[in-house]
């Protein structure tokens, strides 16, 4: 009797996905990005790499249908009638929220089922420990030095669930371990944009930049931060309220997806798992 072939791993790269047709094509280009970091990577021989993303919007937007974007109930599905025996799966999320505990919840609800996969390994998303923070915090202030007169503003979107708040709790304190014209603002938790406003006035400050915490330019980028496109401004936007504050404010339009330090960072994430479960 014949041996039956040998199935490979698969990597799962699980991101939230954006209906924003500019922020989709900014997903697909690091995940090829990735793609290319990970392929030089000796544990990544004999792996299949497949995405995910865990927005319900985005997944059943015209974008996401004509994309065919999968959730990860649907690559997990596939993947275990396929016979995948041993899954990794790459968090793209900036921080240990609710998006996260799910991709846990779901990736637990699949393994070891009779016949089914044996082992998901999980690697946590960008800011998930104190020397993740440092990592990152190392890489947004090489490539965004702020002058002396100016505080460089960090925006991220937080969220409800703890790890949220503290991932970017745990930036902050970085960020000020190396420089202290730097801040943290979260949309939907702390820091917040209020605790923001009495730091620039203990700064000091003249001049502030806005600096997506985000992984794509999408609808929270352009609406909430504003400053990046006349057609989403709004006088409730950060970089609105700022400029009726008096302060001389620019808008940096530029993801974490594109920067190439940031990607390698989740790179190197993944790869340490693999290397710990000895994947050959």
């Amino acid at each position: 009797m014949a041996n039956k072939p040998v199935v490979p791993d698969t990597v799962i790269l699980v991101g939230f996905g954006s209906a924003v047709p500019s922020a989709s094509m900014t997903y697909q280009k690091a995940i090829d990005e990735l793609n290319e970091i990970l392929n030089r990577e000796s544990q990544m021989k004999y792996a299949v790499v497949r995405t995910a993303f865990t927005s319900r919007f985005f997944l059943n937007s015209p974008e996401g249908r004509e994309q065919k974007a999968q959730s990860l109930e649907q690559v997990l599905a596939s993947s275990t009638v396929q016979g995948v025996k041993q899954i990794y799966i790459q968090s793209l999320h900036v921080s240990a929220g609710q998006e996260f505990n799910d991709v846990q919840k779901i990736s637990q609800a699949f393994e070891g089922l009779p016949k089914g996969i044996k082992k998901v390994y999980i690697s946590s998303p960008l800011i998930a420990s104190a020397e993740d923070a440092q990592k990152l915090a190392q890489v947004l202030i090489t490539e965004e030095k702020a002058s002396q007169d100016e505080v460089v503003l960090f925006v991220g979107h937080g969220g409800k669930a703890d790890g949220a708040s503290l991932s970017l709790l745990a930036l902050q304190g970085a960020l000020w371990n190396l420089a202290p014209n730097y801040y943290v603002v979260s949309l939907e938790s702390e820091p917040s944009f209020d605790s923001a406003l009495v730091f620039l006035e203990k700064m000091k400050a003249k001049k502030v930049r806005l600096v997506p915490l985000m992984t794509v330019i999408g609808d929270h980028v352009l609406n909430d931060i504003g400053g990046m496109d006349k057609a989403h401004d709004s006088a409730e936007s950060l970089f609105a309220q700022l400029n009726a504050k008096g302060y001389q404010c620019v808008s940096v339009k530029k993801s974490l997806f594109e920067r190439r330090t940031v990607l390698k960072l989740f790179a190197e994430k993944l790869v340490a798992v693999m290397r710990s479960t000895k994947t050959n």
